[in-house]
């Protein structure tokens, strides 16, 4: 696991979750957090972690990352 690409947290964030297909709405706030990974928040409620999987950009629900013992998304 990479931190996400530089830029627009929000732009990376929007970019990422659109790939990823995944429901959102539009991203309201998107902030990069100190491991360079990027916490968004849509519309709809869905919060989403942002950060790259060797040469792959992830967007992958707060939910699921818990799971997978990502805390703090």
């Amino acid at each position: 696991v990479n931190p996400a690409p530089p830029g627009s947290p929000k732009s990376i964030a929007t970019t990422a979750i659109r790939d990823a297909d995944q429901p959102c709405g539009s991203v309201l706030e998107a902030i990069r957090l100190n491991d360079g990974s990027i916490r968004a928040t849509c519309s709809n409620g869905e919060s989403y972690r942002v950060f790259k999987l060797k040469d792959t950009l992830v967007a992958m629900k707060c939910s699921a990352a818990a799971r997978y013992g990502v805390s703090g998304c």
